[in-house]
């Protein structure tokens, strides 16, 4: 079967999971457990009220509980029996339950809960060794799903249950070993005990005598692959890697106790990280050591996949600070190359290399849009577009770009296939995906784009392990290339990771591709084996609405005026750019060189000035803040802004009112000149 990579949890739930994975190894009591538990409940699923129940034989005591500030005081529902009420049942089924309604539910019962004012329940069963040891109860005075958020905090149930079994375990077994220790030798009955102990930790345990395995537990034999008998008097250290190994002889013969991490080989030879913690005991009435492993896998991915979605941000950020200063060249260049094409001749011989040098600057503009995609930075152009329609109208440029030598088949849906996109963003998706096609082909093979729907049902999502419920569009973008290995897969959409030669790839392309789809709220899977070509799926949620095809008649000619406009731009060479084009067209031009500037400008020529041109970040003044003090002196005054920044440092939440005009650099000298008339004539 192939390999599939996809994303995983957000960051901030990536983060609480982290968090309750090292209270597993850290909480060393209920109360502790219980304030970190809350923390990231509280933070995550905002409930207004938190249960905790322990269970007694065939009862559920209430040891602990949170309620919100402000919320209801004094409500401690007790339930004593199992199998009764919602938490009840959640303990006799062992399975989380939900109610949105506890007023018709015929499994709530509790009058005190009603009476409290209490309108939703989640009743999560805290899962031990051989049953349910306790109840997680989340409740809300509004009527809400917690199901909806069934899969989180299920894994937080799941990750409460560790640790309040482990803190269960250590207190049996910090009581045992003190019991144990004072004992000079061993009898029958303590025998019997510290088996019991033994076999219901949760970590694997053994008890060795210089390296030489004396007893075990079932979970120790479960970890490593081999049976009980199988490990008794063998050497315990075999059991780890050679680097482990050394780790472990370093750490005893210093004398420490503690935790440390080191690596088990199973049986069929697959490595599994755990962590361990070693103490002298007593054993039989000799001397012997005693030795606790528990398997942190789950741990360290949940780690790694914090430190990768924390890299994806920081190329995000890196991406948002680049983006004003390049923009501000691309505009000079853009600006400087349109107007030395409108003065050639339309036979001039340099024309030709005028307009290669527009349509590089256009790439990078494209390329700087698309990284602030990919950093969610950047507003996209969303419309209801037809995916099959942007395939066909793709199929001549990626024909050349891919080259002769490689067969391009499209396979489109006889369906419409409409979602909510920017179409020139999905055309960056696809000319990347056919590069590194290409790149994997070389000589020869044969790409194919096709298109279909899919409904993702309750069934599917288990299967894949993403997406919510309802019907998306996928398009499928596979080569006969070489292939990519498990490893590689498993790092394909981190930035800057290429299997690519030196100086043949950034390493950006894919994570631009990812950061796009994700923003479309869709996603992304590649499936792969070396030699057998590779395979690209992307879902993105299928709507109702018809698309629009595009306006693809040219712009009309921007009309010349003779008003007076001052300019606010620190930025030289853009500053100088927008006084030729402005005057080209007829206007009169006032320039300034920051906010202080152009308020001062402002108020020596109020009366004459018919609008202003302000970028919005410039020294000593904002753009914003030069036009609440123009304002003041002209009410009529008109303004338009332009930005070189993203949309989460400049959009139009940060705009004076809802009516201001905010252009986005690059910006073209045409697009200057007509909204410019735009506004005036109004």
């Amino acid at each position: 079967m192939a390999d599939r990579a996809q994303p995983a949890y957000p960051v901030d739930k990536l983060k609480a999971l982290h968090e309750l994975s090292i209270a597993v190894n850290s909480s060393f009591s209920f109360t502790e457990l219980v304030e970190t538990v809350v923390i990231q409940i509280v933070k995550f699923v905002t409930p207004d009220v938190v249960f905790f129940y322990l269970r007694e034989n065939d009862k559920l005591l209430l040891k602990s509980s949170y309620q919100r500030p402000g919320g209801y005081s004094g409500i401690s529902p007790e339930i004593k029996k199992v199998g009764v009420c919602l938490c009840g049942h959640a303990a006799s089924e062992k399975k989380p339950l939900y109610s949105k309604s506890i007023n018709k539910d015929p499994l709530c019962t509790l009058s005190e809960c009603k009476q409290a004012g209490i309108q939703s329940v989640a009743a999560l069963p805290l899962h031990g060794v051989n049953d349910i040891i306790g109840v997680l109860s989340l409740a809300s005075f509004t009527s809400r799903d917690f199901g909806e958020e069934g899969t989180f905090i299920e894994t937080l149930a799941n990750h409460i249950s560790v640790a309040l079994q482990n803190i269960l375990f250590r207190e049996v077994l910090e009581r045992k070993v003190e019991e144990l220790n004072k004992l000079a030798m061993s009898t029958s009955e303590s025998e019997e005990r510290f088996r019991i102990l033994l076999d219901q930790g949760y970590d694997g345990i053994f008890i060795h005598d210089n390296f030489i395995i004396l007893d075990l537990n079932q979970r120790m034999a479960d970890m490593t692959g081999y049976s009980c008998s199988e490990l008794l008097q063998t050497k315990a250290i075999n059991l780890f890697t050679p680097d482990s190994q050394k780790l472990i002889y370093e750490y005893i013969r210093a004398g420490r106790q503690g935790f440390y991490e080191v690596d088990l080989q199973r049986r069929d030879g697959q490595i599994v990280q755990v962590e361990a913690f070693g103490a002298p005991c007593r054993y039989r009435g000799h001397n012997a050591r005693i030795v606790a492993i528990r398997d942190i896998t789950e741990q360290k991915t949940l780690q790694a996949q914090l430190l990768q979605a924390q890299k994806m941000e920081a190329i995000g950020l890196l991406a948002g600070g680049i983006a004003h200063d390049f923009n501000n060249i691309l505009t000079a260049i853009i600006g400087f190359g349109s107007i030395v094409k409108m003065k050639m001749k339309n036979d001039d011989p340099l024309r030709v290399h005028i307009e290669q040098i527009l349509e590089s600057a256009n790439r990078a503009a494209q390329l700087t849009h698309s990284l602030l995609a990919f950093s969610r930075k950047q507003p996209l152009l969303m419309k209801a577009v037809d995916l099959n329609k942007i395939i066909t109208r793709m199929e001549t440029l990626l024909k050349r770009l891919i080259g002769e030598d490689i067969k391009l088949i499209t396979k489109t849906s006889g369906n419409e296939l409409t979602v909510l996109a920017d179409s020139v963003q999905i055309e960056q998706v696809l000319m990347n995906l056919a590069t590194n096609a290409r790149d994997a082909m070389p000589g020869c093979g044969s790409l194919t784009i096709s298109s279909d729907s899919v409904e993702f049902d309750s069934e599917y999502i288990s299967a894949y392990g993403f997406g919510e419920p309802g019907m998306y569009a996928v398009i499928s973008v596979a080569d006969t290339g070489a292939g990519i290995d498990k490893e590689a897969i498993e790092k394909i959409f981190e930035p800057f990771f290429s299997t690519k030669e030196v100086g043949k790839g950034s390493g950006l392309g894919l994570a631009v591709v990812y950061g796009i789809i994700k923003q479309h709220n869709g996603h992304i899977n590649v499936y792969s084996e070396t030699g057998k070509g590779t395979t690209f799926k992307i879902y993105l949620p299928l709507i109702k609405a018809k698309s629009k095809e595009e306006d693809k008649r040219p712009a009309k000619t921007p009309q010349s005026g003779t008003e007076t406009i001052l300019v606010a731009e620190d930025d030289g060479s853009l500053r100088k750019l927008m006084e030729i084009v402005l005057k080209a067209s007829g206007y009169k031009v006032i320039t300034s060189v920051d906010g202080e500037d152009a308020i001062n400008k402002f108020m020596e020529n109020r009366e004459a000035v018919h609008l202003c041109l302000l970028d919005v970040i410039m020294p000593k003044k904002s753009g914003i803040d030069v036009y609440y003090e123009i304002k003041k002196a002209r009410p009529d005054i008109r303004v338009v802004f332009m930005s070189g920044y993203t949309a989460d440092v400049m959009n139009k939440s940060t705009l004076p009112d809802e009516d201001a005009v905010l252009l986005l650099k690059p910006v073209e000298p045409q697009a200057l000149l007509r909204k410019i008339r735009e506004i005036l004539d109004k």
